[in-house]
């Protein structure tokens, strides 16, 4: 019986290491997205900043933007998040419906 139980706790200690990678690479995801998203964002602002107007998508852009700061915020993955530590995801949607009015 010893033998059983032993084959039973490896198999759950192997399902919770599966999980941690699971985790960790959804992390990886959500913080690569986020820094993909405020990359592109970086580049419409600076576009903007010398043409006088937004490039073609740019609303696109921001509002992908917000979605990245969001779910970084939501997901229990820790990264900087880049000044949004202290706003609420209500406080983020003012921000998105402010500077996405495009």
């Amino acid at each position: 019986m010893k033998k059983y139980l032993y084959i039973v706790l490896l198999i759950g200690i192997w399902s919770c290491e599966d999980n941690k990678d699971d985790s960790s690479n959804a992390c990886s995801d959500i913080v690569s997205n986020a820094a993909e998203a405020t990359s592109l964002w970086s580049d419409v602002s600076d576009y903007r900043w010398i043409n006088g107007e937004y490039p073609e998508g740019a609303k696109e852009i921001c509002n992908a933007y917000f979605d990245s700061i969001i779910l970084l915020k939501e997901s229990n993955c820790l990264t900087d998040l880049d000044g949004w530590e202290n706003f609420s995801l209500n406080e983020i949607e003012v921000q998105r419906t402010s500077q996405c009015d495009i």
